[in-house]
């Protein structure tokens, strides 16, 4: 009988370090660019990411520096690495009357919390299968059934959980 286990990590989006994760993001900003830029991209110019207004998703494409219209915006990576910064670290929360910056951890509730959240996690996953694959190839397999989204964790025949 096949086994399952599910697990949830209590205080996730609270206990997240602030530098830490712009730091994590940024890193796979710069992965996911250079990638493009090796693998796919053609023509001249640098990774930019593109974004139509109305759209629900962005592209990757080569531009020789950003640009902006009423319906277009192409951020270079370190506009992108700016724009991360900036949202981690200029989150305010109101508790009755006053007004808090939020110094560590990611509020629940803001639009952009889910996919950091879940980026941040997936860069610690992505290094620990990187060094389990090349150190305990065995133990690495063992997660091949083993799914996570945010802060919830599907494990299936799993020995190592």
């Amino acid at each position: 009988m096949p086994q399952l286990r599910t697990f949830d990590f209590s205080n996730m989006y609270t206990n997240i370090p602030l530098q830490d994760l712009i730091s994590r993001i940024n890193k796979l900003v710069f992965y996911v660019a250079r990638y493009q830029q090796e693998h796919t991209l053609k023509g001249n110019g640098q990774p930019c990411m593109s974004l139509v207004s109305g759209e629900k998703c962005a592209i990757w494409e080569r531009a020789l520096r950003s640009k902006h219209t009423d319906t277009v915006h192409v951020f270079t990576v370190k506009e992108i690495h700016e724009l991360v910064r900036f949202v981690v670290m200029n989150t305010f929360i109101k508790n009755g009357s006053k007004i808090r910056r939020q110094v560590r951890g990611i509020p629940m509730g803001t639009k952009c919390a889910p996919l950091l959240a879940n980026l941040y996690l997936y860069s610690y996953e992505s290094d620990w299968i990187q060094k389990m694959s090349t150190t305990n190839l065995q133990q690495a397999r063992g997660f091949h059934l083993s799914f996570r989204y945010i802060d919830d964790l599907l494990s299936l025949d799993n020995p190592a959980v």
